[in-house]
């Protein structure tokens, strides 16, 4: 039995705790009680690999404890707070300032993912497009913090002093549920909202973080390429299991993004600086490639989403990582270039409109020094004034 403390400074601390074996034996999550202390039976404390600490209350790190660490010998694991705001690497990179806060304004923004509640953010555009799953999404009813709402903000969560606000605040967020009734991603539901969302919603660009799959699925692929000819963009994460990338993402007609972290982020025990540590492809201005992000034929480009953080629907700051973050910064990224682009407004409705923003976003990639297997075009930046 192994049974550990979390905590966040000198309380105890909500979280979801995995326990990650050396061994092929699947990892155990467990959530903490109120206490911060969660409890792991029968399991084999020397096949543990590391303890990864994911604090589901707002403001800390994640963070990962290996066996020869104090905090595991003590049972005692104290997550670091997060660092300040309003800026960070990310949007640095990005060439984001504080003063983008009309940045996205007359972009509609497509959002597919998992349901969660009305935004805490008075001015965070986020509307609910209902009819793309028809299930009762209870399990969700409540969260404010869901996936969704995470990927939501990386795209438009408000500017303001306490930061790490979105990189196209001012977009509108239409967003569509997409998970069947066992939570899962469901293809025919995601391409149900990829329909409505560009038929109904006047979605510029449609951001899909959900629905890996390693085997082609042409229907949806089909509905991508609908999606083109009504002058939309869509945006999926690579993958977050290294080698090839997955579908849909794959196809030529999806934008797939990979996953860049930065080496100066992140403290001793955070997941951030351990992704950093286990990083094999290393670029310019210190970012690398995620280990666990895709390679080869389909990658389009690199965004941040190690380690990066945002206000997640007005609940307080989180930490994310993985393909589903950096997807929704990159769909940002142009939503907030176009936002400025006169010609883009005066094109009609079609694959003359997707192709243009096609050409935009490889426009606005630069090379940070990784050949095209890792890093497709580069990574988006928006031009500097």
């Amino acid at each position: 039995m192994l049974t550990l403390q979390i905590r966040g400074g000198s309380s105890p601390l909500k979280a979801r705790v995995s326990v990650i074996f050396r061994s092929a034996t699947a990892p155990i999550r467990r959530k903490t009680d109120t206490a911060g202390t969660v409890t792991f039976d029968a399991i084999d404390i020397g096949d543990i690999h590391h303890i990864y600490v994911d604090p589901l209350d707002a403001g800390f790190e994640i963070t990962v404890v290996k066996p020869l660490d104090a905090a595991f010998r003590t049972r005692s694991i104290d997550c670091a707070r997060l660092p300040a705001g309003p800026t960070a690497w990310w949007h640095e990179l990005a060439n984001w300032r504080r003063q983008g806060h009309q940045l996205g304004r007359g972009i509609v923004v497509g959002v597919v993912d998992a349901p969660f509640t009305a935004a805490a953010f008075a001015d965070f555009r986020a509307v609910a497009v209902p009819g793309a799953a028809p299930f009762d999404h209870r399990l969700w009813r409540d969260d404010p913090t869901s996936h969704g709402a995470q990927v939501c903000s990386f795209i438009a969560a408000p500017c303001d002093d306490q930061g790490f606000g979105g990189i196209a605040p001012a977009a509108a967020i239409r967003f569509a549920a997409a998970v069947n009734e066992r939570g899962k991603a469901s293809q025919v539901i995601v391409s149900n909202a990829i329909d409505l969302l560009t038929r109904d919603h006047g979605a510029d660009i449609v951001n899909i973080s959900l629905g890996d799959c390693p085997d082609p699925t042409p229907s949806l692929q089909k509905i991508v390429r609908l999606a083109e000819d009504r002058g939309a963009l869509c945006f999926f994460g690579a993958g977050n299991c290294s080698g090839k990338v997955l579908y849909p993402a794959r196809y030529e007609e999806c934008i797939a993004v990979g996953t860049l972290g930065c080496t100066k982020w992140g403290g001793p025990y955070s997941a951030a600086k351990i992704d950093c540590d286990l990083a094999r492809r290393y670029g310019d201005e210190s970012t690398f490639v995620a280990e666990f992000s895709p390679r080869g034929p389909g990658l389009d480009l690199l965004a941040p989403g190690v380690g990066i953080v945002v206000n997640v629907n007005g609940a307080g700051h989180y930490q994310m990582t993985g393909s589903s973050f950096s997807s929704p910064v990159a769909a940002a990224i142009l939503a907030a270039a176009l936002s400025a682009d006169s010609h883009f407004f005066r094109l009609p409705r079609t694959r003359e409109r997707s192709g243009y923003m096609r050409t935009v976003l490889k426009s606005l990639c630069r090379d940070l020094g990784f050949d095209e297997l890792d890093g497709g075009w580069g990574v988006p930046r928006l031009l500097l004034a």
